[in-house]
């Protein structure tokens, strides 16, 4: 019995307390993307929790629809494994543009843009919504983006 007690001891005392390190956060994607084809709007896609990013997006023209500020929302990474694609999007809201198609209303832009396989290309666009909230239904105007996002 003296001997399986001071077994134990031993044994206990040869684990280690140390936790395995942690599993390192995902990189940021980012590349500058075409906008309508002469403009640009830097893309910025950071990984937070699970199928969950912040999204930011800093376009050179606002086509009376942006504003002048960077747009930042959390958004989604959304895998398609079974057509080997990847879709990047999010909800935008914007303060209204006088001089825009919207005049006094709030503006609603939802972003999409979609990966397909491991390539450095991604295409989509910008759908502007007149209102508050409002995702959805017809756009008043959609803004191509395409280009490098490398992964």
């Amino acid at each position: 019995m003296r001997h399986l007690v001071t077994l134990l001891v031993l044994l206990a005392g040869c684990g280690s307390d140390t936790s395995p390190n942690p599993t390192p956060a995902p990189a940021p994607l980012a590349g500058t993307l075409e906008l309508e084809l002469r403009d640009t709007a830097i893309v910025t896609v950071t990984p937070t929790d699970g199928d969950r990013a912040t999204i930011e997006i800093v376009p050179s023209a606002d086509f009376g629809l942006l504003g002048s500020e960077a747009l930042t929302a959390t958004g989604f990474v959304e895998r398609y494994p079974e057509a080997n694609s990847t879709m990047y999007t999010a909800k935008y809201e914007v303060a209204a543009q006088a001089d825009g198609p919207c005049g006094s209303e709030p503006i609603s832009v939802a972003l999409a843009l979609h990966r397909q396989g491991s390539n450095a290309i991604v295409i989509g666009g910008l759908s502007a919504y007149c209102g508050a909230g409002k995702h959805h239904g017809i756009p008043v105007r959609v803004l191509r983006l395409a280009g490098d996002l490398p992964l």
